[in-house]
Order: C-alpha cells, then sequence, then structure tokens
C-alpha cells in the first residue's frame, strides 16, 4: 500500500521565461515584447514572437505543459481584432537560442517561429479579451520535444497567428507586453522524489502505517 502511495505522487514545477521577444519579416528583433499578428501601421508587417526557458532543474516524466502569458501590457488592449476569434499557434524553434535573443537570427528566425512542427494552441474568443492570462496547452509533440530536451540551460518556443487573413484591420494579440510580465511555462511531471502528494496517496500512507502498527501491537502481546 506504502509502494502505490509512493508511485502515483505528481509535481508541478513553474518556470519563467528567460527571454522573450518578436521578430518581424524583415529579420528585426525587438526584446522583451511579444506580440504577434498584423498591424496595419507598421507597414504591414506580421510579428511572430518567442520565449526562453531553464529546464535544468525540472526532473521526471513530463504529463502536461502550459505556457501561460499575461494577455497584454499595463495600459494596453491586448486583443486587437475585428474579428471573433483568433487562433495562436506554438511552434518548434530551429534557429540557436543565441542567434535568436542576440537579433542575429535574421528573416530565418522569422520564418521558423511560424513553421515546423506545432507544439500547441488556443483560440481566443472576443468573450476572452478581459482575461488576464491567456493559458496554451502543450500538445503531445510539445510535451514529447520538453521532455527530451530535460537538463537543458535554454529551450525556445515560438509563437503566431495562424487565424490570419492579413486584411484592411489590425489582427493582433499580446500588444504593449514586455518583459516584466508574466511569461511562464507551467510543467507536470511524475516523479516519486520532488513530488507533491496526491490526496488519495496520502490516505494510502497513512493506512499502510495504520496497518502495521496494529500488526506490531499485536505481536507484541
Amino acid at each position: 500500500m506504502m509502494l502505490a502511495a509512493a508511485t502515483a505522487s505528481a509535481a508541478a514545477v513553474t518556470l519563467n521565461a528567460l527571454n522573450s521577444g518578436f521578430y518581424n519579416p524583415a529579420g528585426t528583433l525587438t526584446n522583451g515584447n511579444y506580440a504577434i499578428g498584423w498591424y496595419t501601421g507598421n507597414g504591414g508587417a506580421e510579428l511572430r514572437d518567442f520565449f526562453v526557458f531553464d529546464l535544468s532543474t525540472v526532473t521526471g516524466t513530463i504529463t502536461g505543459a502550459t505556457l501561460r502569458l499575461a494577455s497584454k501590457g499595463p495600459s494596453t488592449s491586448g486583443f486587437l481584432t475585428s474579428d471573433p476569434s483568433e487562433t495562436i499557434t506554438l511552434f518548434d524553434v530551429s534557429t540557436g537560442v543565441a542567434a535568436l535573443i542576440g537579433g542575429t537570427g535574421g528573416s530565418a528566425a522569422y520564418n521558423d517561429l511560424g513553421t515546423g512542427t506545432a507544439y500547441g494552441s488556443l483560440v481566443v474568443t472576443s468573450a476572452m479579451a478581459s482575461q488576464t492570462f491567456y493559458d496554451i496547452p502543450m500538445n503531445a509533440a510539445g510535451l514529447t520535444a520538453l521532455q527530451n530536451s530535460l537538463g537543458a540551460n535554454q529551450f525556445a518556443v515560438g509563437g503566431t497567428l495562424t487565424s490570419l487573413t492579413r486584411g484592411a484591420t489590425n489582427e493582433a494579440m499580446f500588444n504593449g507586453t514586455n518583459g516584466t510580465l508574466t511569461r511562464q511555462l507551467i510543467i507536470t511531471t511524475t516523479d516519486s522524489v520532488n513530488a507533491v502528494p496526491e490526496p488519495a496517496s496520502v490516505l494510502l500512507t497513512a493506512s499502510g502505517m495504520l496497518g502495521a502498527l496494529v500488526l506490531r501491537l499485536r505481536r507484541s502481546r
């Protein structure tokens, strides 16, 4: 019974982003701000963002992960679109992290941030525009990539709006954001050493200890 309790444990680890930013099609980096989408006043350029995390402290088998992002800057509207919804999609990043955050990734980095293997997505509706945070769940491919990167000091994920129509109006998310806002990767792992026991596990452990105590008392009589 105590063995069952030990193997049923789970742990959640919250990692703050080491870096974030966005690239435009010309390959120009803006650090901190993680706006994505289409701004008509920005020469019609689409923006694609990225986030970098340190996975060196994560252990165990990853069972779930969510990218949690502040939805907007302190005094801006983060949902800049006349459409009823927009889809945020996360992608793998093959550009080296040093080049990515150093601004030397160029237009290749911009292309990289919105192509490749999708790691998850979130449909944001106009009814969600006032939310403080957007939680983007990572899919099986994203979880596999995280698992394979455990122990790494730097892991990057890219993001873009895959619902753009590039019309006469803005279609953008995370407007006016910066590097001081919430940019977290929340990872759930199965780790019997560092985990916080689930209630059922605690009950099983207590039952096992009680049974052992009763057996010991009977033998001492």
